[in-house]
C-alpha cells in the first residue's frame, strides 16, 4: 500500500462501538481438490483463481492457514463480491467468477495489507553491530520520501489486538482511529510506559511507516493514525483497505501470491 507518511497520534475517547461477527461461508479440503461449494465447471462468465500461500509468523497456531481463509473470506465479503475461499492442503484458494479486471486488481491488493504492529525500537545499536535474536531491521519510510534501516525489538502488539477501526476525517486529514482490546490495551499502556521520550516504531506490512515519541503513558487503549499527505482520495481509500483488513481479524504471517489462473468468459 504506497502510503508516504503515516502520523500516529493517541487521543482519549471514551466511547466505542463492539461489531458483531458475520457469519462466514467458506470451507476447507485436505486434498487437491474444488471444496464442495466451489464448482469444478468452467464458469460461463469466466473469473479469476487466486492460490494464496501462507508464511506463518513464529508461534503461529497449528491452525493458522484456516483462520486465514477465515479472515479472507471475510475482506472479500467486505468488498460485496462473491468468491469461493477454500484450503487445498496448506494453500489458500480463492476463486472469483466473473470479476472484472479492476475489481481483480483490487482483491490483489487487498489480500495482501493490513499487518499492523506497534514495536519498541532498538536505538542502542549502531549500524555496524550484529543484531541481536529476535531483533528485525526494517525499511521506515521518511517525511521526505526517503528511506533509512530502522531496528526494532521482537514482540510487540499486533493486528489481533485490535477491537475495532473506524475511517474519520479531521483536520488533520483522513485518519484510522484503532481500539484495542483489553490484552491489547493493557499491553499497549505498559509499552508507552516503559518508553516514554523514547520512540515506537509502527510497522504496516513489514515497513516502518512513523516512529512516534511518546510523550505520556496510553492507558485507554485507543491510537488514531493520520494517513499521511497527498491526494484526498487516495488517502480516503488508504484508510478504508486498513480498516477493513483490521476489523476482518489478523492473519498469523504473510500471504504470499503463489499461481493467478484468468478464466476467459465462454462465447
Amino acid at each position: 500500500m504506497p502510503i508516504i507518511s503515516i502520523l500516529l497520534i493517541f487521543v482519549l475517547v471514551a466511547s466505542g462501538c463492539k461489531r458483531t461477527p458475520e457469519p462466514l461461508r467458506a470451507t476447507t479440503s485436505s486434498a487437491p481438490t474444488l471444496s464442495a461449494t466451489a464448482s469444478s465447471k468452467r464458469p460461463s462468465s469466466g473469473g479469476l483463481r487466486l492460490d494464496y500461500a501462507l508464511e506463518v509468523d513464529p508461534g503461529a497456531p497449528a491452525d493458522a492457514a484456516a483462520q486465514a481463509m477465515r479472515v479472507v473470506k471475510r475482506r472479500l465479503d467486505a468488498l460485496n463480491l462473491e468468491a469461493d475461499v477454500y484450503l487445498v492442503g496448506e494453500t489458500i484458494r480463492v476463486d472469483l467468477p466473473g470479476i472484472t479486471s479492476e475489481n481483480a486488481e483490487r482483491v490483489r491488493r487487498e489480500l495482501t495489507i493490513g499487518k499492523l504492529e506497534i514495536r519498541e525500537v532498538d536505538d542502542s545499536l549502531v549500524p555496524a553491530d550484529p543484531l541481536p535474536k529476535g531483533t528485525l531491521e526494517l525499511p521506515a519510510t521518511m517525511l521526505d520520501g526517503s528511506t533509512k534501516p530502522v531496528r526494532i525489538r521482537p514482540g510487540g502488539i499486533g493486528s489481533a489486538s485490535v477491537e475495532d477501526a473506524s475511517v474519520r476525517n479531521t483536520q488533520f486529514g483522513i485518519v484510522v482511529d484503532v481500539r484495542f482490546n483489553p490484552e491489547g490495551a493493557a499491553a499497549f499502556a505498559k509499552m508507552s510506559r516503559d518508553n516514554v521520550d523514547k520512540p515506537l516504531a509502527i510497522v504496516l506490512d513489514g515497513k516502518v511507516v512513523s516512529m512516534p515519541i511518546v510523550k505520556t503513558p496510553i492507558t485507554d487503549g485507543r491510537v488514531q493514525i493520520t494517513m499521511g499527505f497527498g491526494d484526498p482520495a487516495q488517502q480516503l481509500a488508504d484508510a478504508e483497505a486498513l480498516v477493513r483488513a483490521l476489523k476482518a481479524g489478523a492473519i498469523h504471517g504473510r500471504l504470499v501470491l503463489e499461481s493467478e489462473i484468468l478464466v476467459p468468459p465462454l462465447n
